[in-house]
């Protein structure tokens, strides 16, 4: 990572540079897209920071002592992200949805953390796969 108009170490100077500004920022897809090629085909890429990176830094703050946090408190919860439909499963019938994704090739619908129902109604019983 450098910054905009930075020169590029020698060792990388034949990757390709990917422009993270403002424009990159409003419209974000193309910059993931291909961040996320690079990632999963293990290419090295030089990523050319052209906003202040001060701005990705604002820390999460939970203002009252460790102890009096109750364990469902979740320090992360604007950043992750689940299958809303593991609400009130257990982990084998999760998994078996996944198994049932996967072999559909149907993505399952994600919801953030924060805020969400995370237990629930147990649903109904899955079909055995046959």
């Amino acid at each position: 990572m450098i910054n905009a108009g930075d020169a590029i170490p020698a060792p990388w100077v034949a990757a390709p540079v990917v422009t993270v500004d403002e424009a990159a920022l409003r419209d974000p897809a193309k910059v993931v897209e291909r961040l996320h090629q690079a990632w999963a085909e293990r290419e090295a890429v030089v990523v050319e920071l052209g906003v202040d990176p001060v701005r990705f830094r604002t820390p999460e703050v939970i203002g009252v002592e460790p102890w009096r946090l109750s364990p469902e408190t979740e320090p992360f919860g604007d950043r992750l992200h689940f299958p809303e439909a593991f609400v009130g499963r257990g982990d084998m019938s999760r998994g078996g949805l996944l198994l049932r994704s996967v072999r559909s090739a149907t993505e399952l619908t994600y919801i953030q953390l924060s805020g969400a129902t995370r237990r629930g109604a147990r649903p109904a019983r899955l079909e055995p796969i046959r």
